[in-house]
């Protein structure tokens, strides 16, 4: 609804928006686009019908890749929020071994890789009060393997991040196991799911002289950039086959499906673009040719006056690209709000966080093409007027 308002004042806003910029163009085009900036103005109604096609598919371009952008940006947060590393290995039964760990690090396309470990339940104590938690360690290496580590940045020998109501930062817990205890700084994190327990997250030195014989239970695993999410995981499948019980569970190859979404909507971007550009192209090459007709004295006038037949085409080129632009400003400003109102829209119902993106060189493109499409449509019409005699403005009817 609010497009089709924008349709209806398009014969106010297009012509404004062209008187701006063709003051601005008049300094570098001269005579030409002077004369092509008063065109614009006197008949408002055909400067807007002659760019509306453009506008529209402008707009509609702009939205689809605003909204694309966004989406697999918010997406991709939300995978990294949840699913934190591209892939996790384990083992069904025993520890993580070093042969285990060795294999993953040595795969080619991994950059990271680190163990984690889990144990039984360990006392925390503060403030008096005393409490079963589970400890999880988690070594330097499996912290940088994470895309998003958040609290996890600040986990050191020193602190323990406390998923526990009651608990706030800064207080000092003891965490004690079998005898052997160390008291810590907390770091309070909310628990995603309070059913799920309560826990503590540790260094993987401060679990090991907790519990000496804690071993890791699983491999964090981070990719290199530029690699194939789906080739990764296969290589770390392929080295890991020869140790009994390990298997890989892979997020990346989540992200890697949203990419190829979003790259299938991309694609329908690009064929809406080339309909939009045949459409401008007939749209203004029409409206632009019935006004060479109904301007013909006049153009006839102009020659008789001086106006050489190269400042004629340019007059007609400036005319077409400054509404053109005036369309394609007005379409980027529409398209890049549809956009993230879509993605707020549709997203937010699903829980997810939004992330405005936008794609920059794709919006250049578009404008790019537009504005091309719309001078490209001016050549022809301007031509014919270019034919157009001195003689015929002094021709009686």
């Amino acid at each position: 609804m609010s497009f089709v308002g924008v349709l209806v004042l398009a014969v106010a806003v297009i012509p404004k928006l062209s008187l701006a910029l063709g003051r601005i163009a008049a300094r570098v085009g001269g005579v030409p686009a002077e004369l092509a900036t008063e065109n614009t103005q006197r008949n408002p109604g055909r400067a807007a019908s002659t760019v509306s096609a453009l506008l529209v598919g402008v707009t509609l371009i702009v939205m689809m890749a605003v909204g694309a952008a966004s989406t697999q940006a918010s997406a991709n947060k939300a995978l990294d929020k949840h699913f934190p590393t591209d892939a996790i290995v384990e083992t069904g039964s025993g520890p993580v071994t070093d042969r285990l760990l060795t294999a993953v690090k040595n795969t080619r396309g991994v950059a990271g890789a680190g163990t984690i470990s889990t144990t039984g339940p360990v006392t925390m104590t503060t403030g008096g009060k005393s409490q079963k938690m589970t400890a999880i360690g988690y070594s330097a290496d499996a912290i940088a393997s994470l895309r998003d580590p958040g609290k996890l940045a600040q986990l050191d020998d020193r602190h323990a991040l406390v998923s526990k109501p009651g608990v706030s930062t800064g207080q000092t817990v003891t965490v004690s196991s079998g005898g052997r205890s160390v008291s810590l700084t907390a770091i309070a994190v909310e628990s995603g799911d309070e059913s799920a327990g309560s826990s503590i997250a540790l260094s993987g030195s401060v679990l090991k002289r907790l519990v000496p014989g804690a071993g890791g239970s699983q491999i964090l695993v981070r990719y290199a950039q530029g690699t194939t999410s789906s080739e990764v995981t296969a290589a770390i499948t392929k080295a890991i086959s020869a140790i009994p019980g390990a298997s890989v569970t892979s997020a990346a190859d989540s992200r890697a499906q949203i990419e190829q979404v979003v790259t299938i909507m991309l694609a329908l971007v690009v064929g809406l673009l080339a309909i939009s550009v045949v459409i401008a192209l007939v749209g203004v090459g029409n409206t632009l040719g019935l006004s060479v007709l109904e301007r013909t004295r006049e153009i006839g006038l102009l020659r008789a006056l001086g106006l050489t037949r190269s400042q004629v085409r340019a007059m007609f080129g400036h005319e077409a690209v400054l509404e053109s632009v005036a369309a394609v400003v007005v379409g980027l400003v529409l398209g890049t709000g549809y956009g993230i109102a879509g993605c707020y829209a549709l997203l937010r119902s699903e829980g997810m966080d939004v992330v405005v993106s936008l794609p920059l060189l794709r919006l250049v493109a578009v404008a790019a093409i537009a504005l091309a499409a719309g001078w490209f449509a001016s050549i022809i019409p301007g031509r014919h007027a270019a034919r157009v005699l001195p003689s015929v403005a002094l021709a009686g009817e």
